[in-house]
């Protein structure tokens, strides 16, 4: 499964679902991690909240 999230520097980011271990703040940036280890993440611009709808979104249209 697969969302489009915006990274601030890049733009458009396609995140892999099933790489994410964490979805955080930290001092007020909205990270997503990745299985790599620590340094592996992205910061995005949408709030956590829409996030967590996008992934559940996602869910829903792969339980289909």
């Amino acid at each position: 499964m697969f969302i489009w999230l915006t990274n601030p520097t890049i733009g458009q980011v396609l995140v892999n679902l099933n790489l994410v271990t964490a979805v955080t703040c930290v001092q007020g940036r909205n990270t997503v991690c990745f299985t790599g280890g620590e340094e592996d993440y992205i910061v995005v611009t949408e709030s956590l909240e829409d996030i967590y709808e996008r992934i559940q979104s996602a869910e829903k249209r792969y339980r289909k």
